[in-house]
């Protein structure tokens, strides 16, 4: 079964974020996440959205460095 099969509902990932799941379900979700890039992704994104500066600092990731003259 390939990990996309088994992806988890977001409220999930939520709950992961949250520190909410039982010690074998957050086992679990993280062995997932370590295959999934989807839900890695997935899972970025949600923990970078709750604040604008957290936020900001997932996507400065994203560009390409200043070039320094």
């Amino acid at each position: 079964m390939s990990p996309h099969e088994s992806c988890p509902e977001p409220a999930r990932l939520k709950d992961l974020v949250d520190g909410s799941l039982a010690d074998d379900e957050r086992t679990a979700l993280v062995a997932h996440l370590d295959a999934c890039e989807s839900c890695q992704r997935a899972l970025e994104e949600m923990a970078c959205g709750g604040s604008s500066l957290l936020s900001a600092a997932c996507h400065v990731r994203e560009r390409p460095p200043a070039q320094s003259a």
